[in-house]
């Protein structure tokens, strides 16, 4: 049965929070283009409805030692397999069979992919005959297999370097754009760093460094970070973002009780633009969608602890530019917070690098190429 039909499809994965808030942003740019038009944002673990990728969520989602050398395996070993390889496509038959069953009731006339499967899966159908077009965003700084199919339509990467490792796996160069990855509208705005700190009690003249474990907030890694930065002695303030995780935030107040240097504790922010822009820089894992953010921020990057694969791209990249420092292990703790956030120099140049290389128009240039898609398809 054919449900209402729908203009764009946007569909992520809840692999992490990041896919999730990318999806939102571009249905918002192209909500704003196109006001009239009927946009659906879709978990593609809710269409297909897999205990095999349900299992690989919350394994992923919590990330520990002992999945991380598997994941890391299967990142690896499939990150060159050449274009026409027969395992690319056929891995993902069950899930083109629950995607097309979904996309017939829905009938869009784009579809916008963040979410390496599902590119996969929208190829092969493509080869069965839909004549949809595709539209993905890649959502790292790294080139791997998984994403890549001469049948989307439009590519949207991070940078030029991002592209041009694109091209030469064998993506036609007119179908992909280094506009960076798009982040939400607030990030537009200029906010009020004082009144920000007023706002959240934050001290007015501190150093602030924001913790944050990601939008699962795991909490384990806050209350090492935290303890660490607390045993340098230094005079900052730490901002410690939880994201949605209740308990994390319930215990980290318990700890924060105890400790000897001022935290604060928001919960889950959903201005995160205004929140990194009230810091001096942040403490986090590179993930995608947070290296967007912090560039447009031109908030400065301690990174921690990346996933192999995605992740550790992220950080090369971030490195290269002179926007972040590898926090390798805790011991280096003070002599980093020293020189990143008591470096007048230091910051400066993180600062400059980060604004350099940030995208903070990729949003709307992304919505831009995708609406003329749809218009060009349809003339």
């Amino acid at each position: 049965m054919t449900e209402e039909q729908i203009d764009v499809l946007v569909i992520y994965s809840s692999f992490g929070t990041g896919h999730l808030q990318v999806a939102r942003t571009v249905k918002d740019y192209l909500a704003r283009l196109h006001p009239e038009w009927k946009i659906e944002c879709v978990d593609q673990l809710d269409v297909i409805r897999s205990p095999i990728q349900n299992i690989g969520r919350k394994l992923y989602n919590r990330m520990d030692r002992l999945y991380r050398p598997l994941y890391a395996f299967g990142y690896y070993i499939t990150k060159n397999v050449p274009m026409g390889n027969w395992t690319k496509k056929a891995g993902r038959i069950y899930d083109a069979k629950m995607f097309g069953e979904y996309i017939a009731r829905r009938m869009p006339r784009l579809i916008v992919s963040v979410f390496p499967a599902v590119n996969g899966a929208c190829a092969l159908l493509k080869n069965l005959g839909m004549n949809i077009p595709i539209a993905s965003i890649v959502t790292d700084a790294a080139v791997h297999a998984e994403w890549l199919y001469r049948e989307v339509s439009l590519y949207f990467v991070m940078d030029e370097q991002t592209r041009e490792g694109c091209i030469k796996y064998g993506i036609e160069p007119e179908r992909i754009f280094a506009t960076g990855i798009p982040t939400r509208t607030i990030f537009e705005k200029q906010y009020d760093r004082a009144e920000t700190r007023r706002k959240y009690g934050m001290d007015p003249d501190l150093p602030a460094l924001m913790i944050s474990a990601g939008g699962m907030g795991f909490i384990d890694t806050m209350k090492t970070m935290v303890r660490h930065a607390q045993e340098t002695e230094l005079p900052i303030q730490v901002v410690l973002i939880t994201g949605r995780n209740q308990k994390a935030m319930q215990i980290m107040k318990e700890y924060a009780k105890e400790a000897k240097i001022k935290i604060i504790l928001p919960g889950y922010v959903e201005n995160m633009a205004e929140m990194m822009q009230a810091c001096d820089a942040i403490l986090t894992k590179p993930g995608g969608l947070t290296m967007s953010e912090v560039l447009v921020c031109g908030l400065p990057m301690i990174a921690y602890d990346p996933v192999p694969g995605q992740e550790t791209a992220n950080l090369r990249f971030l490195t290269q530019h002179g926007a972040a420092r590898h926090l390798k292990s805790c011991s280096q703790m003070k002599q980093m917070l020293e020189d990143v956030l008591f470096n007048e120099e230091t910051r400066r140049s993180m600062r400059e690098a980060c604004l350099r290389i940030s995208c903070p128009k990729a949003g709307q240039i992304s919505a831009e190429k995708m609406a003329a898609l749809v218009e060009e398809v349809e003339e």
